[in-house]
């Protein structure tokens, strides 16, 4: 089974100038049984830009505007590009919401809605996980024992490291045997 996943912002590296979530789009389009479903980005030229990189070819995104655009596209296989991120968290497809917008109060809320719509969350704001990180921890426990939210910026006393992203993560969920987390 495909997990997709969508960015939600394309936050710039202040270091290298690069946009994060370029990067997170180009790996990510590499892993096996994992898809880029979808990104929103308010600059779409950006967003299509992260696509063409990561898939070393044009025409493999799709703006969309709408629902029914979005499953569209990624039923037909292509990455649905929007600037609207209410139509990540009402797809039905999308599986992982990726925070990559560089703003704690943007990324807050988006990862809080991301929960509260059944989706896991993977924040890459650092700013907004120190901000409001704890609260987001709480929210997660209380929506649902099966939600995850991921962080690249705990401690490594206070997380667990997965191998395939290399990010420690904080689960409301405790390990199973035998099953990967």
């Amino acid at each position: 089974m495909t997990i997709n996943v969508a960015p939600v912002g394309l936050a710039r590296d202040l270091v290298e100038r690069q946009l994060m979530g370029t990067d997170i789009v180009a790996r990510v389009a590499h892993m096996p049984g994992i898809e880029v479903g979808a990104i929103s980005e308010l600059n779409l030229p950006n967003a299509h830009r992260a696509v063409d990189i990561a898939y070393q070819e044009k025409g493999h995104a799709r703006e969309v505007a709408s629902g029914s655009a979005m499953s569209e596209a990624i039923e037909a296989g292509k990455v649905a590009v929007t600037n609207d991120a209410e139509l990540i968290l009402n797809s039905g497809l999308i599986d992982v919401v990726i925070d990559a917008t560089g703003v704690p109060a943007v990324g807050a809320e988006i990862g809080l809605r991301a929960m509260e719509h059944g989706k896991h969350l993977v924040m890459m704001n650092v700013e907004a996980d120190v901000t409001i990180g704890a609260y987001l921890k709480s929210e997660a426990d209380r929506l649902s024992s099966s939600r995850r939210w991921a962080t690249p910026s705990l401690p490594p006393a206070r997380a667990r490291t997965t191998h395939s992203t290399s990010m420690r993560c904080r689960t409301t969920m405790p390990r199973k045997p035998g099953v990967a987390t």
